[in-house]
């Protein structure tokens, strides 16, 4: 069975042990490595372009995302056995939901597409009422986001999408362990 595989049943089977999972680097033969891959929302402040113009908005948006996707292929290259998309834009912080469905969902879904045979955990970044329902036809094999309050529970997202929730906690005291 490939690493790949073996990570995929894991998150299925919903066996959080942080110790399990090695983001950006190996610790140890019976880890996953996961690649960190940054969405372009959190690389650079498109929002600026959409505000100048439509056009270049989705310029930009378009060409930000086309080096997340050549970041993608490099790290598929490289042999990881997973890779944690961290996708900012699905809450009121960044954008309306019409605003998120209508300028980044799509280039959101093109990069997922690209990770093509590698397990894929979504880190929704937001911190009150994530637009989770915009990502419930996404390609991908487990989320997270930070529980808060204001944002979905575990349960109610597993009814718009039926695939398992990491808790945030558990990739917090990895990511504390290997920096």
């Amino acid at each position: 069975m490939s690493r790949r595989q073996e990570l995929r049943d894991w998150i299925r089977a919903r066996r959080f042990e942080p110790r399990k999972l090695g983001i950006g680097v190996r610790q140890g033969s019976d880890q996953f490595l996961i690649a960190e891959i940054i969405g372009p929302l959190l690389r650079k402040d498109l929002q600026s372009d959409w505000l100048a113009s439509p056009q270049q908005g989705a310029e930009a948006t378009e060409a930000e995302a086309d080096t997340v996707i050549a970041d993608v292929s490099d790290v598929l290259a490289s042999n990881v056995d997973g890779i944690l998309y961290r996708l900012a834009g699905a809450a009121p912080e960044a954008a309306t939901p019409m605003e998120y469905g209508g300028r980044y969902l799509e280039e959101d879904r093109r990069i997922l597409e690209a990770c093509t045979g590698c397990p894929v955990i979504v880190d929704v970044v937001g911190t009150a009422e994530l637009y989770l329902d915009c990502l419930s036809d996404l390609p991908f094999d487990a989320w997270t986001w930070q529980e808060t309050p204001n944002n979905p529970s575990p349960e109610s997202a597993r009814a718009l999408k039926d695939v398992p929730f990491i808790p945030q906690s558990a990739l917090n005291r990895l990511q504390e362990a290997i920096a």
